[in-house]
């Protein structure tokens, strides 16, 4: 996303692992918003009864952060 400041991949998934919703209001981060996420993606959710797996194959030194 071209407003993301810190330039991430963000990696769609248009409904493989689930539901997908989507809202036209304002999604921000509560409380101090560290991660600076974009409200166009947080705009978008999936729902699953099912598990959703996710495949990591950064280093042991690598960090990781998901945001459910």
């Amino acid at each position: 996303y071209s407003n993301d400041r810190f330039d991430r991949i963000w990696t769609p998934d248009n409904g493989a692992f689930g539901t997908l919703y989507r809202t036209s209001k304002p999604v921000t981060e509560s409380g101090d918003p560290i991660f600076g996420l974009p409200s166009v993606v947080m705009q978008t959710a999936v729902y699953s009864r099912n598990e959703i797996l996710v495949n990591w194959t950064g280093g042991l030194d690598e960090g990781l952060f998901l945001v459910l």
